[in-house]
């Protein structure tokens, strides 16, 4: 397991989102850096509040997999998502003790299976017209109507998978485990 050298700030997790690649989270910033970064910021004032509450980790990604799920609806694609996403829940998480790595395994959990259901999807149009030639009256309600199974299961799926990973501290990738190294 990764070992943290010093525990998080607010400070300093507000500026791990700038430097989240492992080269540069092993180099050290200096505090003068640090300080002029704003002193409060939504991630960290919601991760205070959060962590008075005591919400443990796994409601917590749970709730952001369902979040994810609803925007993923009206805004497909999982770069846009991610960019509104990311400087905002990533803090928040490792303020939490969850690693970035994990919190980006969740919203991937959410944004996959909902694709083939959301009516803004650019393969849409294809897959229509695909079912047209089996079926003329095939329209746009009976492609996602018939996909709407298959994404639940596919969605509830990851979901036990995701939690059995997290409770298990499986790593993501080489030295990316789940939960952060408490110090």
């Amino acid at each position: 397991m990764r070992s943290s050298s010093s525990s998080f700030t607010p400070l300093s997790a507000t500026a791990l989102i700038l430097i989240a690649s492992p080269a540069a989270r092993a180099a050290k910033i200096p505090s003068s850096v640090l300080s002029i970064l704003p002193q409060r910021v939504i991630a960290v004032n919601l991760a205070g509040t959060l962590e008075q509450l005591a919400i443990g980790a796994i409601p917590l990604l749970l709730l952001f997999i369902l979040v994810n799920v609803l925007i993923d609806v009206i805004m497909p694609g999982s770069v846009p998502g991610w960019a509104i996403f990311a400087p905002i829940f990533v803090p928040l998480f490792i303020r939490l003790s969850v690693d970035p790595a994990t919190v980006l395994a969740a919203y991937r959990v959410a944004d996959s299976p909902i694709n083939p259901i959301t009516p803004l999807m650019v393969y849409l149009p294809f897959i229509l017209t695909i079912a047209q030639r089996y079926q003329k009256s095939a329209g746009l309600g009976t492609v996602i109507s018939l996909m709407v199974p298959y994404t639940v299961i596919i969605l509830i799926a990851w979901i036990v998978l995701f939690v059995i990973w997290f409770l298990l501290n499986i790593p993501l990738g080489p030295g990316y485990f789940p939960q952060l190294a408490t110090p």
